[in-house]
């Protein structure tokens, strides 16, 4: 049950990461069209 709830966290965690990164990647692509155009 324990491992379960861990498992369950670490998926929500990658969720979390992958957002994150996703976000970042759309700022800088944001920036270098405002800095390029």
């Amino acid at each position: 049950m324990a491992k379960r709830t861990y498992h369950q966290r670490q998926k929500y965690w990658r969720r979390v990461e992958f957002s994150t990164l996703a976000i970042l990647i759309l700022t800088l692509g944001f920036l270098l069209y405002v800095l390029l155009t």
